[in-house]
């Protein structure tokens, strides 16, 4: 943090406003006020960096960095220099991008996230999966945040719908046999009946036989 620090005549009040973090959380507090201040809105809303941790930490498993670029609007070059800025807080994971310690999840946490700014962003979140749901595209990363973040949003009636689709039942069924129980987790959630579940299972295969006449 101090090697990112220009000013050499304002050092010592930047070494002493790091010494006076008392835990790594606090340090990391720090360093978010710096990177907000680096890439300040020029409308004096959330800046940038604000926008993408809370996402990253909205998500289930983390977000690609061509999802952060179509999610938040970005051009390229703009987010080559945000996360030239951001690399020494992220990791990589199967191609997502992820906090690298827990202590900068709760940082953030701590410092940008709100239960309002939380449901806001799954809730982004959720649109923008549903929107490759609807095109069939990336279906491994729909299966894995899509339903997930209706359960978070307490919201049943998408998740009924969402995990009544038949290509991502299919998924999740697959998910299901690898021993990954997602799947009766989400229906215990949206609370039908096993009758129910049945009956909205074969009106949906009802509607893929038509499409396919």
């Amino acid at each position: 943090e101090l090697c990112q620090h220009g000013d050499f005549f304002l050092l010592d009040k930047k070494i002493d406003e790091c010494l006076q973090a008392k835990t790594t959380t606090e340090l990391y507090v720090t360093v978010l006020k710096r990177l907000d201040l680096d890439f300040a809105s020029a409308s004096n809303g959330p800046s940038i960096v604000q926008e993408v941790l809370t996402m990253i930490y909205a998500s289930r498993n983390g977000l690609s960095e061509p999802e952060i670029i179509e999610l938040l609007g970005l051009t390229q070059a703009h987010w080559s220099r945000l996360y030239f800025a951001l690399e020494e807080l992220l990791m990589t994971r199967s191609g997502l991008l992820y906090m690298r310690r827990q202590q900068l999840r709760d940082a953030v946490a701590s410092f940008y996230i709100t239960p309002t700014s939380l449901r806001t962003a799954r809730a982004r979140l959720a649109a923008y999966f549903d929107t490759k749901l609807k095109s069939e595209a990336v279906m491994h990363r729909v299966l894995a945040e899509l339903p997930w973040l209706y359960e978070q949003l307490d919201d049943k009636a998408r998740l009924r719908s969402c995990i009544t689709d038949a290509k991502l039942f299919s998924l999740l069924c697959v998910e299901l046999g690898r021993g990954n129980y997602d799947l009766l987790r989400f229906w215990r959630t949206v609370g039908d009946s096993p009758e129910k579940i049945a009956e909205l299972y074969m009106t949906g295969l009802e509607k893929q036989q038509q499409l396919v006449k």
